[in-house]
């Protein structure tokens, strides 16, 4: 299983990140800085490094620098992942050896996991439960998805069976009936 060592140092980042990457199928150690990085770097030896560059103790540039000073992890891919765009950190990271450049602001989970997918193999999905049956697919039908809809719009569904057209997210909205009618959804 390949390892991805997540360096940030906001959990509201880095955590996230690493649970989508676990539900992927690799393996994450996170770290909140750049020296944290390093010793899980050594411990590790993760197969790539997601790097954000304003960090406090060590930033992401001087624990770059630090990695490729490592002979036994200087050829370790990284990809900077951060809110960072100014010119030069992004031309300083490509001089260490940075194979990739995301922003925070105008990235999704896919485009990450593509980014990652270049420097190692596609994993396999984690099993379920031991002994676990496998999940029968679904074929649900049309008019099963209609009495959905229904019972939705009468703010009576369960959470399992919501209206196909409201959104799980958002439990405030009202969702309409396929008679027409406004009601809470509840």
């Amino acid at each position: 299983m390949s390892t991805i060592l997540v360096v940030d140092d906001m959990p509201i980042f880095r955590d996230p990140i690493a649970a989508s990457l676990r539900l992927s199928g690799f393996a994450t150690v996170c770290a909140a800085n750049g020296k944290e990085a390093l010793a899980a770097a050594v411990a590790h030896r993760p197969d790539v490094m997601l790097l954000d560059v304003a960090m406090p103790v060590m930033d992401g540039i001087a624990c770059l620098r630090a990695l490729r000073a490592d002979p036994a992890l200087a050829k370790t891919p990284v990809i900077l992942l951060t809110a960072m765009s100014d010119k030069r950190y992004v031309v300083e990271a490509g001089k260490l050896g940075v194979q990739d450049y995301l922003l925070k602001s105008a990235f999704s989970m896919q485009e990450l996991l593509t980014r990652v997918y270049k420097y190692v193999a596609t994993p396999q999905k984690p099993a379920g439960r031991p002994g676990a049956k496998p999940e029968a697919k679904s074929d649900a039908k049309p008019q099963a998805k209609a009495a959905a809809a229904r019972q939705c719009g009468r703010g009576r569904a369960p959470r399992s069976a919501r209206c196909p057209t409201h959104p799980a997210d958002r439990p405030s909205e009202r969702c309409v009936s396929d008679r027409g009618r406004a009601a809470p959804v509840g």
